[in-house]
């Protein structure tokens, strides 16, 4: 987090952070994401880092990018001011899961919604199931550097 900030700007899903890294992915959204995260902090699901790194896995093993480029991108993500939720089991098995049902998401992608409208932040996401579930539930999804 950046000193003097208490709250985090937004909660940062693997997708738009992959969308401003990747060359072949990149959008002007996930580019605007970044630059609030870098300069007033993101908060995440527990399972962020997984998801992640096994993104970047995924990239090597397809040849998207090479384990130099990797390396790179993952020495940027980690520079990153993200905070990690450490959302307890309740949680997980309680409104997490219930967001999931009732939106049909999958548990992960509810745990960023879910996140979202506890810390009363807006969502960034290129998943449009995703962003339809938040706008049911009334949690903001980031839509540009006006966010």
């Amino acid at each position: 987090m950046v000193a003097g900030s208490s709250k985090p700007a937004l909660v940062l899903d693997c997708s738009i952070l992959m969308a401003a890294y990747l060359p072949d992915e990149q959008t002007t959204l996930a580019e605007a994401a970044l630059r609030i995260v870098a300069e007033h902090g993101a908060i995440v699901p527990a399972q962020w880092p997984a998801e992640v790194a096994n993104v970047l896995l995924m990239c090597v093993r397809r040849g998207r990018i090479d384990l130099a480029q990797m390396a790179a991108l993952r020495d940027e993500i980690v520079r990153l001011p993200v905070e990690i939720d450490p959302a307890s089991l309740a949680c997980i098995i309680g409104p997490v899961w219930q967001l999931a049902h009732t939106h049909n998401l999958t548990v992960y992608d509810a745990a960023y919604l879910e996140l979202a409208q506890r810390a009363q932040i807006p969502l960034a996401t290129l998943d449009d199931a995703l962003r339809r579930a938040a706008g049911a539930v009334g949690v903001k999804v980031f839509a540009d550097t006006g966010s």
